[in-house]
């Protein structure tokens, strides 16, 4: 079945054990993961990259994780966002990572300098 351009489709495989969801015949989904398996395996997909801004973009049944955006893997400890400083209220691109305050066990979000 050819894919229709600029309409999103859902393909299931021939075994009916997956299911991937294509944009103009790349793997994409904005609602949910672009790949589901019958075995737990979940990807997410936008516009054929590898994405998820908010959780990793593959998960698998045994626990294993990765996250990407925009088609590069990027580290989970680690957020990069657009994001607006709360002491400045200035948009600017930073990486922002969770830290834990040892003395209190607060949870800070720092701005690191690329």
């Amino acid at each position: 079945m050819p894919l229709l351009k600029d309409k999103i489709e859902c393909a299931t495989s021939p075994d009916g054990n997956s299911k991937c969801w294509y944009l103009n015949g790349d793997p994409h989904r904005e609602d949910g993961p672009a790949y589901e398996n019958t075995n737990g395996d979940k990807e997410w997909w936008i516009n054929g990259e590898l994405h998820r801004e908010d959780g990793p973009a593959i998960e698998r049944p045994n626990g294993h994780k990765e996250w990407f955006e925009h088609g590069l893997q990027v580290n989970p400890n680690i957020i990069r966002k657009d994001s607006i400083c709360n002491k400045t209220n200035c948009k600017e691109y930073s990486i922002i990572t969770k830290h834990i305050c040892s003395n209190c066990k607060y949870e800070l979000e720092m701005l690191i300098d690329e």
